[in-house]
Formats: C-alpha cells, structure tokens, sequence
C-alpha cells in the first residue's frame, strides 16, 4: 500500500498538454482520393524525383491530410487526459497537496513523499480514497453516460468495438502476397535475347563490344519497360479489388463518424476512445494502400531511371 501510495503522485502529475488539431476530413474522402498506380513505367518515372524522393502532388497533399486528420485524434485524447488530470487534481488538492508546487519544488515532492511514509496503513487508505475520490465520481458519471448514448453514438460505438486491427493486418498480408506474385510471376519468363559474348565490364570488352552492347540494350530496353509496365497493370488490378473489398468499410465509416462529429457527438469519455481508434484505423486503410501504390510505382520508377545500363551489368 505505501509503495503504491509513493508512486501514485508522480503518475497523476504525468499528463500531456493540449494538442492543436483542424478539423477531421472525411475518411471515405481520404480513401477515394488515392491515386491509381500508374499506368506504364515511363510513368512511374514522374512520381519521383531522381533520388527516388516521392514528389507526385496528390499523395503529398493527401499524406499531409492524413497527418491532419490524426492529429484531431490526439487532441481529443488529449482534452481527455486533461478532464482526467483535472479530477485527480481536485483530489490531491482535497487531501492538502498543492499540486503546482509538486511539480516544480523537488523538495517539496519529497516532504510530501515522507509524509506519507508515516501515515499508518488505515490513514494512508483514507488518504487515498479521500484523493481518489474525485477521479471515482467522474468514472461512475462516465459509466451512467454509456447508458445513454444515443442510437447514432452507440451505433458508431458498436462498430469501433467490432474493429479489428489483426482482422485488417491479415486482409493486408494477402494482398501483399497477391502483389509480389505479379512480380513473380513477370519474372518467370526472361527476355529471350541472346547477350554479347564478352561480358560489358570485362577488361576485354574492347569498341566493336561496346557496340554490341548497345545494339542489345536498344532490342531489350523496350522489353524491360514492357514488363515493369505488365507488372504495374497487374498490380494495379489487385489494387483495384482491394479497394472494392474496403471501399464498404469505408463507407460505413463515414456515415458513422459523421453521425457523431467524429465522437464529440459521444457522451462517454471511454466510448470517445474506443471511436478513437476505429477513426485511426480506417485512416491507416488508406495509408497502407498508399504505401502498397506508391511501392508499386517505385519499383517501376527506380528501373526507368537506373536507365539501360542496368541490363548490361545484370548477370
């Protein structure tokens, strides 16, 4: 109980600050707003710059909404945090803590920390319910406040509650799976043209070598960005069903955030949280199908500008 009682303080006083936020955007919007995978390599090319640094304007300003729209998660995780520091105040200041000075007198934290260690186990239990006391209340305020939700806000609470992260994880992991195996696939039938003899950088490879090279590199160039562009129409097509496998979750989530103004609409502090996360998480439905188009585009892109040469050193 006393070691209990001498951590408690310093845990109470441990709360964040407010975090500023705009307004949410809506899920289904951010969704919908991702680009298709581009359509050919040469394409591909234009999404990014020659250190393969991302510059396509839609998924930076798309990416930077995204940010945004977390962001007013946070801060209403925060002004929760700050409901809750307020009621832990009011009951350390009940018990004749003087909450600002604990946090900037180390002296004073300590004396307090003393005081307690002298209370005898009865005294440091009524010390404590005494504390507590104000924090108990707006729990017991926040459970009456579940029963009365409206239908609107238990809906969108019922559907938080339903979500699952490791459902969606495992969903993600298939269509993963189905993106490498276009690549695989691609990959199991090589360009049938015959190289030079010498290899390109063999000491040996002397003008007239250097020229069958480039005779070769203007047959096959051609074929290998034909087959980054295959590889970009297969992966798009996979794509394009994962978005209308999620595009009904997206939706439902839309209507139900709405409904609440994104949880404010919420009564209960412990439902807020739980709708929290399904916001986040329907956020994080678009961010892994940025990353899965912007990977794909990459990979195309990253061939377009290693240029020719990259077939002449390949083995």
């Amino acid at each position: 109980m006393r070691t209990a009682m001498l951590l408690l303080i310093p845990i109470l006083l441990a709360f964040g600050h407010d975090v500023e936020a705009a307004e949410p955007k809506s899920v289904l919007d951010l969704f919908t707003r991702v680009p298709d995978p581009p359509s050919t390599a040469q394409e591909a090319a234009a999404w990014f710059d020659k250190d393969g640094k991302l510059i396509h304007p839609g998924l930076l300003a798309l990416k930077a909404d995204l940010d945004a729209s977390s962001k007013t998660i946070e801060a209403s995780g925060s002004k929760a945090a700050a409901s809750s520091q307020a009621a832990m105040t009011k009951g350390m200041e009940s018990v004749g803590i003087d909450v600002a000075r604990m946090k900037s007198d180390p002296a004073y934290a300590k004396e307090m920390q003393q005081q307690i260690q002298k209370m005898s186990p009865q005294e440091q239990m009524a010390f404590m319910q005494q504390m507590m006391q104000p924090h108990t209340q707006a729990q017991q305020q926040d459970t009456l406040a579940m029963t009365q939700e409206s239908p609107a806000a238990q809906a969108t609470v019922d559907a938080a509650k339903a979500w699952s992260v490791q459902q969606r994880a495992g969903a993600m992991f298939t269509v993963q799976n189905e993106l490498d195996r276009v690549a695989q696939r691609a990959g199991q039938h090589p360009i049938q043209i015959k190289k030079p003899a010498i290899e390109y950088d063999s000491p040996g490879c002397d003008n007239p070598c250097l020229a069958q090279w480039k005779a070769y590199g203007e047959k096959v160039w051609p074929l290998v960005l034909d087959r980054e562009t295959e590889i970009l129409q297969g992966r798009s097509a996979v794509l394009q069903r994962y978005r209308t496998a999620t595009i009904g979750l997206m939706k439902e989530g839309h209507k139900h955030l709405t409904g609440t103004q994104y949880g404010t609409g919420v009564r209960s502090q412990i439902n807020r949280t739980y709708v929290n996360g399904y916001h986040e998480g329907l956020l994080d439905e678009t961010r892994r199908l940025i990353d899965l188009t912007e990977s794909a585009a990459k990979r195309a892109a990253d061939t377009v500008n290693r240029g020719v040469e990259q077939v002449y050193m390949s083995r």
